[in-house]
């Protein structure tokens, strides 16, 4: 990668929000644990700690304002983080 490409994503990396910055690292550290867990362990076996199925019946989540904003912070960070992985 050239010093220009490097330099340009810093600079775009500073762009983001305060949440995106303090919480890229940790969430990129925890993709790779994820990504080892998913190699390491048999589906079947961790399939029943994801949770049960809830069936055909709709289930709608009640948010306020102030949790749908923090649930858009938190998939701009995991989307951000898994675009700089090294696994897919």
């Amino acid at each position: 990668m050239s010093p220009a490409i490097l330099l340009r994503k810093i600079f775009s990396f500073f762009r983001y929000g305060r949440f995106v910055q303090v919480w890229f690292l940790p969430v990129w550290c925890l993709l790779g644990v994820s990504r080892a867990v998913i190699l390491v362990i048999p589906f079947r076996r961790l399939a029943p700690k994801l949770g049960g199925a809830t069936g055909v019946d709709p289930w709608v989540p009640i948010l306020s304002l102030r949790q749908e904003g923090r649930a858009r912070q938190i998939s701009r960070v995991v989307q951000l983080a898994a675009g700089y992985t090294p696994w897919t």
